[in-house]
């Protein structure tokens, strides 16, 4: 029996293989429901690896996350609040999500 190898093309992994990151902690607060850690999925999906930033609409994020844009505009004020993310609102842009590392706020995953 032949076992295929999982190919590279131009060096890198095959989009079935790529992955994002999320805290394991995030999955242990209580205080966070389904749709909470979805809408943190979902914000992590879009993020750059360096930074821990990204910039989805509200839209996009309740796509990704299947659930409803009510359910991301009241998820967002509430990971803001418990210090899972910061929000950069600019009036007339969308805004920026980052992150934040629940050891140390202040800084990115």
């Amino acid at each position: 029996m032949q076992t295929k190898k999982r190919s590279r093309v131009n060096g890198s992994l095959p989009d079935a293989l790529t992955f994002f990151q999320v805290g394991k902690n995030i999955f242990d607060r209580e205080e966070l429901n389904a749709a909470d850690k979805l809408v943190i999925c979902a914000l992590a999906y879009y993020a750059k690896n360096d930074t821990a930033e990204s910039c989805p609409t509200i839209t996009t994020i309740a796509k990704k996350a299947s659930v409803r844009r009510s359910t991301v505009e009241l998820a967002i004020p509430k990971l803001e609040l418990l210090g899972v993310i910061k929000v950069d609102r600019t009036p007339g842009k969308r805004s920026n999500y980052t992150l934040l590392d629940h050891r140390n706020p202040s800084h990115p995953f």
